[in-house]
């Protein structure tokens, strides 16, 4: 049988609502920290460039 019957009651639907935020909010914060990971690594490789070039010359 099937257990879910709209009686009015909405709660569950809030829950589930609230619990997909949280994990679309979790990702987000997840790939942004990645994100500023690889670009604190970018801009040292980029200095690290720069530096041998300048002692280049």
């Amino acid at each position: 049988m099937n257990e879910i019957v709209n009686t009015g009651d909405y709660s569950g639907y809030i829950a589930l609502s609230y619990g997909i935020v949280t994990v679309v909010l979790l990702a987000v914060a997840v790939f942004s920290k990645l994100g500023q990971q690889k670009a604190r690594k970018e801009a040292e490789a980029l200095k690290a460039l720069r530096k041998s070039r300048v002692e280049d010359f």
